[in-house]
């Protein structure tokens, strides 16, 4: 992580906590979350450096859903080059 690392975690962590909370409001009561999530952050420009935080994901979880979510990146910008419409 880039210079100011330690306060750039401190921030994902606090966006973490606050995105589940309001994700799964009702966490302690059920004592279980409805919802996961990832946030991805990556300084504009590059591609090469990014960072993320979740709510609970197992890292092989996480490689999975990155997998996936890159191969329907791929299929949408192949169906748009096409002359598919966007939704």
């Amino acid at each position: 992580m880039s210079a100011g690392g330690e306060e750039q975690r401190k921030l994902y962590r606090w966006t973490a906590r606050l995105v589940d909370g309001m994700l799964n409001p009702r966490k302690a009561v059920e004592g279980r979350r409805r919802w996961g999530f990832t946030l991805l952050v990556y300084p504009f420009g590059t591609a090469s450096e990014s960072h993320y935080v979740s709510n609970g994901a197992d890292r092989r979880d996480m490689a999975m859903l990155f997998r996936e979510a890159a191969r329907r990146l791929d299929e949408r910008i192949a169906w748009e080059r096409g002359g598919g419409e966007t939704q």
